[in-house]
C-alpha cells in the first residue's frame, strides 16, 4: 500500500468531479495510486460531481428561465423555427439519447457540460445520475488500465 496523503487524493477527488479523463485518472497514475485507490477516489468524485452538479444545474437553469420570464414575459409567444442548428440537436437528441451523451461526457466533454445537455434535453435527473455514474465508473477502469498499460511501455 502506498502512502498517500489527503491533498493527493483530494486534489484527485476534485479534479475527477470535473475532468475524469483529463485529469482525475491520469493524476492518479501519475501520482501511484493503485487500481483500488484510483478506482474509488476518481469513481467517487465523479458520481460527486455528478449529483452536485445536477442539482446546481438545474437550479441555475430554473433561474435563468425565472429571470427572463420576468425581464421578457412574452418570449416564449414567438412561433419556433425549424433552423439547420435546431435540426441537428433534434438529431442527435434522437440518434444518441441520454445514454449517449452520458456515455462521451466523463470522457471527451466534461462533467459539468453533460449534465447540463442532459438536462437542457432530457430532464430526467434520476436517470441522469444513474447513467453518468455508470460510465464514469466505466471510463475509469478503462482509462486507469489502458494508462497504466502506455506508462510501462
Amino acid at each position: 500500500m502506498i502512502d498517500l496523503n489527503w491533498g493527493e487524493i483530494i486534489g484527485v477527488f476534485f479534479a475527477s468531479a470535473v475532468k475524469l479523463g483529463i485529469a482525475g485518472v491520469p493524476s492518479a497514475i501519475l501520482l501511484g495510486f493503485n487500481f483500488l485507490e484510483a478506482f474509488v477516489v476518481c469513481s467517487v468524485g465523479g458520481i460527486f460531481g455528478t449529483i452536485v452538479y445536477t442539482y446546481l444545474i438545474d437550479v441555475i437553469m430554473k433561474g435563468v428561465s425565472y429571470l427572463m420570464d420576468k425581464i421578457s414575459p412574452n418570449r416564449n409567444a414567438n412561433k419556433k423555427r425549424f433552423t439547420k442548428s435546431n435540426r441537428i440537436i433534434i438529431k442527435v437528441k434522437k440518434k444518441f439519447g441520454i445514454i449517449g451523451v452520458c456515455a462521451i461526457s466523463p470522457l471527451f466533454l466534461s462533467i459539468p457540460l453533460g449534465v447540463f445537455l442532459c438536462l437542457k434535453f432530457f430532464g430526467n435527473k434520476k436517470m441522469i445520475m444513474m447513467w453518468m455514474s455508470v460510465f464514469v465508473m466505466f471510463w475509469t477502469i478503462l482509462l486507469y488500465f489502458a494508462l497504466d498499460y502506455f506508462r510501462f511501455n
